[in-house]
Formats: structure tokens, sequence, C-alpha cells
């Protein structure tokens, strides 16, 4: 390595290598901070025969650029395998995040047999992430990198990853639609994985068959549903097809339930899973005035005929599942 500073044209150097797997564009304070007090830090190039290779230093290179001043340069002599460890270790903070880590590790990958890769990337990026957070790499790396876009865009929560592998490569290519479209929670993706997981197990069938039959296709193109709608009517169809006698008596006990609570305030919710019969009543009072309305109106809930159809239901319903 030399400490001899170039001043090189941005034009002349190749900001396309591989490596660079973090491109962000400067925002305006960047550059006017460029402009004001110039480049502080030179950017690191490498010589290769086609000319100067960017090592690290995007941000300053595209400032320069635009406000057309020489790019003050540290030149390296280094393979692309150590320019990719520089560029690794002087974005530290940035690349200890998932899509970046992902990224930086496909290019490794692609530069070296699968095993010196993943000894190359534990080494050099285990540290930065963190144990958990390396499981969810390899997890992602073991996947198609079509995923790699929707984690960027942050479609797709990187702790995902180990749930994607074990649903499986196929498996996982026939979810890339249902993720494309919007955001999706950890808890919400975990749950649409876990349950079509579960349905394709139980019935043997790929994936992509269950959600052309629950005509998940037709709920992402719906134009008029926002992404929260959406999202909860593909969960709400794929729920309904994992636990369709759950659904059932869910359907059954809204009825049933909606013909007390439209002539009160109170609300009835039975037992969680309708695990066990039982029943819990809620209210909210504010004054006095309130909790003797409410007290009014619980002596008419349990005198109701409504009541007593929701008690038969429960004994008919649950007590014959026990």
């Amino acid at each position: 390595m030399t400490t001899h500073i170039r001043h090189l044209a941005a034009e002349e150097i190749d900001c396309s290598p591989g490596w660079l797997v973090r491109r962000q564009e400067p925002d305006a304070g960047f550059v006017s901070a460029v402009g004001k007090f110039g480049v502080v830090q030179p950017v690191l190039v490498t010589k290769r025969d086609s000319g100067w290779v960017l090592v690290c230093g995007w941000k300053r290179v595209q400032s320069c650029r635009r406000l057309e001043l020489p790019v003050p340069c540290l030149p390296v002599t280094a393979d692309d395998l150590a320019c990719a460890e520089i560029f690794l270790h002087c974005n530290a903070q940035e690349m200890s995040s998932g899509p970046a880590a992902l990224s930086w590790s496909r290019y490794i990958r692609s530069r070296l047999p699968r095993k010196e890769a993943d000894e190359f990337c534990a080494s050099s990026l285990k540290p930065l992430l963190g144990a958990k957070n390396w499981r969810c790499l390899q997890a992602w790396l073991d996947l198609d990198a079509d995923w790699d876009r929707l984690i960027a865009k942050g479609h797709v929560p990187f702790e995902l990853g180990p749930a994607m592998a074990s649903a499986g490569p196929d498996m996982a290519r026939d979810l890339l639609p249902v993720f494309t479209p919007w955001a999706w929670s950890l808890n919400k993706a975990r749950q649409v994985v876990s349950w079509l997981s579960e349905l394709a197990e139980g019935s043997a069938r790929p994936v992509g068959d269950i959600l052309q039959e629950l005509e998940i296709t037709g709920i992402l193109q719906r134009q008029e549903l926002s992404p929260k709608d959406a999202q909860q009517a593909v969960m709400h169809r794929v729920r309904q097809a994992r636990f369709p006698e759950l659904s059932r008596l869910e359907r059954d006990f809204d009825h049933l339930r909606s013909q007390v609570e439209g002539r009160t305030g109170w609300r009835i919710q039975p037992e969680q899973h309708f695990e066990a019969n039982g029943l819990t009543l809620q209210a909210r009072i504010r004054s006095q005035a309130d909790a003797e309305r409410v007290l009014a109106e619980l002596q008419s809930i349990v005198e109701s005929p409504d009541l007593k159809r929701i008690w038969s239901w429960q004994e008919r319903e649950l007590d014959s599942n026990t």
C-alpha cells in the first residue's frame, strides 16, 4: 500500500465493481459539505488493466462528480477479495444490516467455491452481524437471490430467513408473489408461511397449487384494496383453509354474538380458540351514570334469549368436540 495521494477526475474511476454492494446516492447535505470543505478523507482505489477502480468511497466520488471537482484518491494494491474485505470494514456500520450483508455475501460466493466463500464470510462478516443475524443470513443464502430485492425494499423481514429456509427452496419460490406487492411485518409473515407450509405438508401439494386454489393471486391484483386490507384478506383466506373448523366456529359465534352486542355496549368474547365453554363480557365505564347503565344492560343480557342461544350453541358445538 502506498501513501501517495492522486487526484483523479470522477469519470476516470470505475464505480461498477461487484464488491460495492452499497451505492447510496449522497444527499444534498453531504454534497454541500464536500463543496464547502472538500473531500477530507481520500477515497480508496486500485489499479486494473482497464484503469482505476473504486474500492470504497462511492458517495464522495458522486459528490465530486456533481460538483465537477477532482477526487483525492489513495491507491491500494489488492485483489478483488481484498477489495471486498476493505470495503466491508470501511463501511462496517452499514454492512451490519441484513440486506447489505446479504448482497456482500452473494458477491463473495460468486468469486469463491461454496465452502471457501462461507469460511471467508464467517471470518469477515459474522463478528459484525452477531449470531442471530448470521443465522438469518445463512438461511437466505440458500434460497433464490430474488428474495434479496424484496428484503432490500423492506417487503420481507430479514429475520424471516430461518422460517423460509425450513419451508425449502421450492416452497419459498412459490411464496415470492405473496411478498412482492407490499411490506409484511415479521409476525404476519411468519404466520402465513407457517400456515401455508402446514397446508402443503398435510395435503402433499405444492404451495403454488394451494395459492391458486385459494385465489390468492386475485387478492394480490385487486387495486381497490389498501396494502393492509389486502394482507388481511390473504391471511384470512389462508387461515380459513388451515383451520376450517375453527373458522366455522368463529363465524357461527360472531352471528350469535352480534344479536346481543348490537343492543348494548358490552363486548362478548369466547375462550381463546374455543378451548372451553365460557364467555368474557366487557364494558367500558367513564362515570357513575355509565356504571348504572351497563349494570342494567348486563341484567338484560342475562335474561336475554339470545344469550341462552349462545349457551346452547356452546354446549352443542364445544362439548361434542371435547
